[in-house]
């Protein structure tokens, strides 16, 4: 009776040590899977940095044009057409500080029909 009693204790710290011995090396592996992973990471993450950058410079390219044709185009207005420019762009300025949290086709239908119900 004490051989089989004996026998079972060993059976289950054998079972016990394979148990930890698992543990270790899932550990290790992880580990080195970490390890190996992490340069990876590192270029993904520059290579987004990289295209949000290129993204927002395309975005500026862009947009210089239109300001400066735009700017140009204001040259040729009078003195009271840019007092009405003026208060139109500060009443816009106004709405969108009152109106963050508004949703974007709300403040979007404002600045296409400036007119509509004296919104400009």
């Amino acid at each position: 009776m004490d051989q089989l009693g004996n026998d079972l204790k060993k059976v289950l710290q054998a079972g016990i040590g394979a148990v930890a011995t698992g543990l270790e090396k899932a550990q290790d592996a992880i580990e080195d899977l970490s390890k190996k992973g992490e340069p990876i990471y590192e270029q993904a993450k520059q290579a987004v940095t990289d295209a949000v950058g290129k993204a927002k410079q395309a975005i500026n390219d862009q947009a210089k044009p239109q300001v400066d044709e735009f700017v140009n185009n204001l040259q040729k207005f009078s003195s009271d057409e840019l007092n009405k420019i003026r208060a139109a762009l500060d009443s816009l300025t106004a709405k969108a500080g009152e109106q963050k949290d508004a949703p974007a086709e709300e403040s979007d239908a404002q600045i296409e029909n400036p007119e509509d119900g004296d919104k400009a």
